[in-house]
């Protein structure tokens, strides 16, 4: 089993309630139950939820050297004397930011050949498919009769032991091009030349899922 190791110390873990239930209101009309934060990450899109995603995807890629290195050292790309890498949680995310946005091509105009969208996006299902799996919850789901619907359902208001993000997020986002640019050139070397990328740190823009060579749009 293979972890970004530093990052395990800001794991922790919390009691979440989930939100963003389906439930009927006392008409009996299915709906989807408003976030308690405040904070909406689905739904209709508007420049605050982009904003939430963006936020995310700015962690996707961290550049590590020294002991934070070495469970990547030689495995992957090396930037300017980092090492390139993620952690996969942060990807996963970005993927179901794909999927999201695919719901409304019109407001988000991919700038990619519908057949390169279209790969993206099921590339991106079926990793959070595989992630899904992985992880394999099993909180109890209970179900509640409606009476306005006459029916009843799952009740998604469940409680989950989870690991903190928005911590591990924190950690992503200190490791950034443009969090480290400012330590300038680091200590690492590659053993393969192949791997050096041939780009400076402080000639670069900033690097996530979204701008990377090979993945532009992605």
């Amino acid at each position: 089993m293979v972890h970004t190791e530093p990052a395990r110390k800001w794991i922790g873990e919390h009691e979440v309630r989930f939100e963003g239930a389906l439930a009927y209101n006392e008409s009996g009309k299915l709906f989807i139950e408003s976030s308690q934060g405040g904070e909406e990450w689905i739904g209709q899109p508007t420049p605050e939820m982009d904003a939430l995603w963006d936020r995310v995807e700015a962690g996707s890629m961290v550049l590590l050297e020294g002991s934070e290195a070495d469970m990547v050292r030689d495995r992957t790309m090396l930037f300017d004397g980092y090492w390139v890498t993620g952690l996969d949680v942060i990807h996963q995310m970005h993927c179901l930011n794909k999927v999201r946005k695919a719901l409304y091509p019109e407001y988000y105009q991919p700038e990619q050949s519908a057949r390169t969208e279209n790969l993206h996006v099921e590339h991106c299902f079926d990793y959070i498919r595989q992630a899904v799996m992985c992880n394999a919850d099993i909180s109890p789901v209970t179900h509640i009769w409606y009476p306005s619907a006459q029916t009843f359902g799952p009740d998604f208001r469940t409680t989950h032991t989870c690991r903190n993000f928005d911590a591990l997020l924190q950690w992503s986002l200190a490791r950034t091009t443009e969090a480290v640019k400012g330590k300038g050139t680091g200590m690492e070397k590659a053993r393969d030349p192949q791997s050096v990328m041939p780009v400076s740190l402080q000639g670069s823009k900033s690097m996530n899922h979204e701008n990377h060579a090979g993945h532009a749009g992605h």
